[in-house]
């Protein structure tokens, strides 16, 4: 197995498209040909991390911090950050970081969060990336319509909602003239050519819009492929921060200890004037700093938040606005994801890798 295989599978689950502009998310040190037998997964870098992959033989270290988040203009190995990297090169280790695009993703860190935590019916708290939608329009001869639905439906295209493979199809008649130089499927040099055609209509989404493209011209049989692709307005919300979902009815003591257990810590700071038997049903979560989101939490019905970082401001805004405000910790309410990640790779690699989270270390 080699890190390119790896990250393959990190990016289909967390594409990078999904990475926010000024984030750095991606390899950060290695070569993508090394081969993987261990990987440690840690939410960040540290000199600690590095000794225990070096100590144990991991070729390759997964976080979800970046370890080099601003272009390096000058590289002093009697720092401590050029001395982890010149650790980090002499022992051949591959460093990769997965950010904004795992906190973004279907199942990453947000989800991770709100599955532990057992809420249901989720929705985004704060959808940011839609994803867009294009139109894709291609002609094909009669004889080749199944070979571009085919392709169509290999490269993904077609989904909508719960719904895969969706087309549509209308006949009519292509006409052209090959020129001097083509070497045309159907027709004759300098000479108008007629042919039953029919023209394919599917929906794909921007993340696969470049490869269903490629899949389509590689089915086609014609020299020169006549394809029209449309920007759609249609939103098609399916990434963004946070979560909010229902729980079962619980007091707010009950809930609290819930958080604890679940979360692994007993260090909660609670912002609240409620009393301990305020039943809570419905519940907001962002892993990290959410306290942008507080408004949002408010606005989509939640009882009580749950994030990190907040600061002074920011609890006084929630009780302006009635919402319980939980600060659990930025490693507390990120970790869950490395979990997840964890057993993704498993789930791929079987028995051909070993995948530890650093925390169990600890």
């Amino acid at each position: 197995m080699l890190v390119r295989d790896v990250i393959e599978v990190v990016e289909k689950f967390a594409p990078l498209f999904l990475a926010e502009e000024w984030d750095n998310s991606g390899l950060q040190i290695g070569n993508l040909d090394t081969k993987v037998k261990k990987i440690l997964l840690s939410l960040d870098l540290t000199e600690e991390v590095v000794n225990k992959a070096i100590e144990d033989g991991y070729e390759l270290i997964i976080t979800h911090h970046p370890f080099l988040f601003n272009p390096i203009k000058l590289l002093e190995l009697n720092t401590s950050k050029g001395r982890l990297i010149e650790k980090i090169i002499k022992n051949d280790l591959n460093i990769y970081s997965a950010h904004t695009n795992l906190d973004l993703a279907k199942g990453g860190v947000n989800d991770a969060l709100a599955t532990l935590l057992e809420l249901k019916e989720t929705s985004i708290l704060s959808p940011i990336c839609d994803n867009s939608l294009y139109k894709i329009a291609v002609y094909v001869p009669k004889t080749h319509e199944q070979s571009i639905l085919d392709a169509l439906s290999k490269a993904g295209a077609g989904a909508i909602g719960n719904y895969s493979d969706c087309s549509f199809a209308v006949n009519g008649i292509g006409r052209f003239k090959p020129k001097l130089g083509s070497n045309p499927f159907i027709g004759e040099l300098n000479k108008i050519e007629q042919v039953e055609e029919v023209k394919v209509e599917a929906i794909a989404t921007k993340d696969i819009l470049d490869n269903v493209i490629t899949e389509i011209k590689k089915a086609h049989p014609y020299e020169e492929v006549a394809l029209d692709v449309f920007k759609l307005e249609n939103y098609n919300f399916q990434f963004g921060y946070g979560r909010v979902g229902n729980i079962e009815q619980m007091q707010l003591r009950e809930f609290i200890e819930l958080i604890k257990i679940k979360l692994d810590t007993d260090k909660l700071l609670v912002y609240s004037i409620k009393d301990d038997e305020f039943p809570i049903s419905k519940v907001a979560v962002c892993g990290g700093s959410g306290s942008d989101f507080i408004t949002l939490a408010k606005k989509n019905g939640a009882d009580l938040y749950i994030t990190s970082d907040i600061k002074y401001h920011d609890a006084q805004l929630a009780n302006e606005l009635d919402l319980i405000l939980i600060d659990a910790g930025h490693f507390f309410t990120e970790i869950p994801v490395m979990y997840k990640l964890k057993e993704l790779i498993l789930e791929n690699f079987k028995e051909e890798i070993e995948c530890t989270v650093y925390r169990d270390y600890c």
